[in-house]
């Protein structure tokens, strides 16, 4: 992927608005963990994005750059 790690955690967040009850609330969390320990994403820099960067990255920016765009894209 080509984005910041803020926008993929916001990302992120976002799509649990389109998941059952069952798995929401504290949803964003555990997905985190599960996107972290597959190794499979990665930053624009080329490193993989771990569990704590998706975390460290929605609380330093819960609204990052191009936010207003994403939420756009998920009105659609």
């Amino acid at each position: 992927m080509y984005c910041e790690v803020t926008q993929f955690a916001y990302v992120i967040t976002k799509l649990k608005e389109f998941f059952n009850d069952k798995l929401t609330g504290k949803f964003s969390k555990p997905l985190f963990r599960i996107i972290g320990k597959s190794e499979m994403f990665f930053s624009k820099h080329g490193t993989i994005i771990t569990a704590n960067n998706l975390d460290v990255a929605k609380a330093k920016s819960p609204t990052p750059k191009e936010y207003e765009r994403i939420d756009e894209i998920f009105k659609k």
